[in-house]
């Protein structure tokens, strides 16, 4: 079964009332305090790969769960657990390019093709 995770270097930050969740262009807020704490619980089990079942059975209190599991899908905030893997090399460029909307491997083959000057000043 495909598992779940936070994506890596999204931020969460509590400040005037709302919650921001996300990271550079991509982030949402919210204001409700009940969502702001299911967010929180969701986002918290998360930190952790798993399957969106196991989140069903363990989180079944929270109101909204599948609303709140569909949000963070939708923001590439909550990421199939398989599509980031530290140990590769270009995990981080590739987990950007996943969550810009771009396919990673495509992306990574353009970049590997281009070619680069850099030029000191000083």
């Amino acid at each position: 079964m495909k598992q779940y995770l936070v994506a890596p270097y999204v931020t969460v930050g509590i400040q005037h009332q709302k919650l921001f969740i996300g990271f550079g262009s991509i982030q949402f807020e919210e204001t409700e305090p009940t969502s702001i704490q299911n967010y929180l619980t969701v986002l918290q089990y998360f930190k952790t790969p798993r399957t969106l079942n196991e989140a069903r059975t363990h989180l079944r209190h929270l109101s909204q769960l599948e609303n709140l599991i569909q949000k963070l899908q939708d923001q590439n905030i909550l990421i199939d657990s398989e599509s980031y893997k530290r140990q590769e090399r270009f995990s981080r460029q590739s987990l950007f390019f996943s969550l810009s909307g771009m396919d990673p491997s495509t992306s990574q083959k353009r970049l590997t093709n281009k070619k680069v000057a850099i030029i000191g000043c000083g």
